[in-house]
């Protein structure tokens, strides 16, 4: 089991000050525990995002009126503080605009993220770096 602190944050905003600490559990491996769907929807809008997440390595996004196809990988394990590397390439962005309010077309890009998970997989946090300076969430698994 990992010791870590998990900050919950809005969409696209700084963590708050104020930390929860609290026990991760390895008995499942995050890739495993990745494939679902989840969902988010961002406070400043409310704008729903759902990711599905599935276990041939594709990805489908729906981030308000925008939906995308996407290749996944998912580190195989943690770095000390418990961030799995989460890396994204745009397969196909359909266009519309997404709940952060771009138009922008992804299409060809990856972008690496970080992912940090609650102690029960159930919900995780997507940070810019393996810390959680810049982060949203928790996305949620969806029933």
């Amino acid at each position: 089991m990992k010791l870590f602190c998990w900050f919950v944050a809005a969409c696209f905003s700084m963590v708050s000050a104020h930390a929860v600490t609290i026990l991760v559990a390895d008995d499942q491996p995050a890739a495993t525990s990745l494939i679902g769907k989840w969902t988010w929807t961002r406070k400043q809008n409310n704008c729903t995002e759902v990711y599905d997440f599935r276990a041939d390595g594709n990805l489908l996004v729906t981030s308000g009126e925008e939906k995308s196809e996407n290749l996944f990988e998912l580190s195989a394990d943690a770095d000390q503080a418990g961030f799995y590397r989460l890396t994204i390439t745009t397969v196909h962005d359909f266009g519309g605009k997404d709940c952060g309010e771009s138009t922008k077309d992804d299409t060809g890009q990856t972008i690496d993220s970080f992912l940090l998970f609650d102690p029960s997989k159930s919900a995780f946090i997507i940070c810019q770096q393996p810390n959680l300076s810049a982060c949203y969430g928790p996305l949620n698994r969806a029933p």
